[in-house]
């Protein structure tokens, strides 16, 4: 599957846009299925568990439920969109028009690394540390030069990188 088709991305002359979260869609559909089948076993097995297991099941599988919905239902959904006759970028989710984040002037592309992953994220100049956009999916620490990480780099970030006029990190 090609990068553009991955993240869903869609290029005109007034416009580039694409859905950053989009790949986490198989990943958190196979944690909703685990999640409801776990919960049909903790059902059909109710009465041979114990109360510690019973309450610890409903806790785990809650979380797992309500991360899994969510994400699927708001997080994959939300698109990131370069306005190229306005130069501003806008974020739009499902229930909620666009909304404008920053002029590209002000647009930075930043590196955020957490314990074992690497993401991009898009911020404004002077905030780009207390507020950005992931505008990637996590890619692994120790694959930085995987072929996924490069195919993104090469179709994507160099693509957002020459809009807002700035060279990708």
């Amino acid at each position: 599957m090609s990068v553009r088709k991955k993240y869903a991305v869609s290029e005109t002359r007034e416009q580039l846009s694409f859905f950053p979260d989009r790949p986490l869609v198989k990943k958190y559909l196979w944690l909703l299925s685990c999640t409801v089948a776990a919960i049909i076993g903790v059902c059909i097995f109710y009465t041979q568990l114990n109360e510690g297991i019973r309450i610890l099941a409903c806790i785990f599988l809650t979380y797992f439920l309500i991360t899994s919905i969510y994400t699927l239902v708001h997080r994959c959904s939300i698109c990131i969109i370069f306005d190229k006759q306005q130069k501003t970028v806008l974020r739009k989710t499902r229930f909620f028009k666009p909304g404008k984040l920053m002029h590209f002037n002000e647009a930075v592309i930043i590196i955020k690394r957490d314990t074992g992953t690497v993401h991009y994220a898009l911020g404004a100049k002077k905030t780009e540390l207390v507020k950005n956009y992931r505008i990637s999916e996590d890619f692994s620490t120790f694959s930085t030069e995987s072929k996924a990480h490069q195919l993104y780099k090469a179709e994507i970030l160099n693509a957002v990188g020459n809009l807002i006029g700035k060279e990708n990190p």
